[in-house]
């Protein structure tokens, strides 16, 4: 199913996104384009995927010009998914970035309301993320995991009064869409939760108006005393601000990791240029995976 929101413009770039409609990713993509943060972006449909692998994919191979993915929650720390997928890709990077609020909502079928709940379902970092209100109110319910907050939605809908009662954690829009009941709002377990999600494509940025930052991924040599020391201070001795940093298993042998580091600043800026260069006889791998704008809140979301 393709889900259309329409801008009406000519020439306008299909941009894919987790879905189906109702999910934060879609939320997040319309808010992206209608904030202007990357020029000429503007959509004249957005294209719900049903995993990060499909819309990735499908940007490497042409199908999508560019995919909205998430990458980080403030809760549950960085989608793996997307940090492993992006490292495999020769071919993509960052575009732009966009964080935006996470509530939590318990959506459920009409007709079910007043049944007991047996089952919920949700994407594995909601369940977690409301993990003490569903302990709390449902001690003992069985969860089911799935693809997107907005799919458990879905299925919750179409089940409607055949098996067991289930209920979905999602956004309100969901609820709007798949035409559930809204049992609880805000049910998360920090109310300060975030979400950063990344616009990809086959394409490098030049460098932007505001305030740039560059992505990289990079491994350390094996079997050498302080060499992640050594990487780090290629960035502390030009003075550029480190936003970011973490590691992922290579899935290649145990004790091989890959560095995530985000840094302000475009690649192309001298100091980071040269950063960059001095990191290359020190690693065993890297790669640029964006320089793009830096999201701020104060940005306006068009809405």
């Amino acid at each position: 199913m393709i889900h259309e929101y329409h801008e009406s413009k000519e020439n306008d770039l299909s941009i894919g996104y987790l879905g189906p409609p109702g999910s934060f990713c879609e939320e997040a993509t319309i808010r992206l384009v209608r904030s202007g943060v990357v020029s000429g972006l503007s959509a004249s449909s957005l294209i719900p995927g049903r995993t990060i692998r499909e819309l990735i994919t499908s940007v490497e191979n042409g199908s999508l010009p560019a995919a909205v993915v998430p990458i980080e929650n403030s809760i549950e720390g960085s989608v793996s998914e997307t940090l492993d997928l992006l490292v495999r890709s020769e071919d993509l990077f960052i575009q732009c970035e966009i964080t935006i609020p996470v509530s939590h909502n318990l959506l459920i079928w009409e007709s079910n309301r007043s049944r007991p709940v047996e089952e919920i379902l949700s994407h594995p970092q909601a369940l977690a993320q409301c993990r003490n209100y569903i302990l709390g109110r449902f001690p003992g319910v069985r969860e089911r995991a799935t693809t997107s907050t907005a799919e458990a939605a879905r299925e919750v809908s179409s089940r409607k009064d055949s098996g067991p009662v289930a209920a979905a954690i999602g956004t309100l829009r969901a609820a709007e869409l798949y035409g559930l009941s809204v049992i609880d709002t805000d049910i998360q377990d920090v109310q300060e939760n975030e979400t950063r999600f990344v616009l990809l494509a086959k394409s490098a940025n030049t460098r932007s108006t505001g305030r740039d930052k560059t992505s990289i991924a990079f491994s350390t040599m094996r079997d050498r005393p302080g060499a992640l020391y050594s990487i780090l201070e290629e960035f502390a001795k030009r003075s550029l601000n480190l936003t970011k940093i973490e590691s992922r298993p290579t899935k290649r042998m145990l004790g091989e990791y890959i560095f995530f580091v985000d840094c302000q600043g475009h690649k192309d800026d001298a100091d980071v240029a040269d950063a960059i260069m001095g990191l290359r006889p020190k690693t065993s791998y890297l790669k640029i995976l964006g320089s793009y704008p830096e999201w701020s809140k104060s940005k306006s979301l068009g809405q």
